[in-house]
């Protein structure tokens, strides 16, 4: 199940091990347009993120899942070589996500595997216990 958790962390295991850390500064809402798979342009507001890396200011798009505070202060890891590569280090950043569909199936199919087999082996356990005590009358 531990492994299960870890896994939203573990997508970004080369930043956090040989990135930079550095904080960011959260811009106001920005219209942003994107180009679906139809052709069709979607209009969406989203947050900027603001960072200093190797003295020069980078603006990435923040999740658009989430809407931030303006002027909101966020931990931000990015690759030394490439500073557009980022992971924001908070829980809503890591963890809500449309990945966190990936991680709801994974824990309910082992949570079900685990129900499984914890019957069979209380039921074994019963029977053992059953066995021993039948033996001694």
């Amino acid at each position: 199940m531990v492994l299960i958790l870890a896994l939203p962390v573990s997508r970004h295991w080369r930043l956090l091990v040989f990135g930079k850390f550095t904080t960011g500064t959260v811009q106001p809402h920005i219209l942003h347009r994107k180009l679906n798979i139809a052709g069709e342009y979607v209009q969406y507001y989203v947050n900027d993120i603001s960072f200093l890396a190797d003295d020069s200011l980078h603006t990435v798009t923040a999740p658009t899942e989430q809407e931030m505070q303006p002027g909101r202060e966020l931990r931000v890891c990015y690759s030394r070589r490439d500073p557009s590569r980022y992971c924001v280090l908070n829980f809503a950043c890591l963890y809500l996500t449309p990945y966190t569909a990936l991680l709801v199936i994974l824990a309910v199919v082992w949570y079900a595997f685990y129900l499984s087999f914890n019957i069979y082996r209380r039921e074994y356990r019963e029977n053992k216990a059953k066995k021993k005590a039948a033996g001694r009358s």
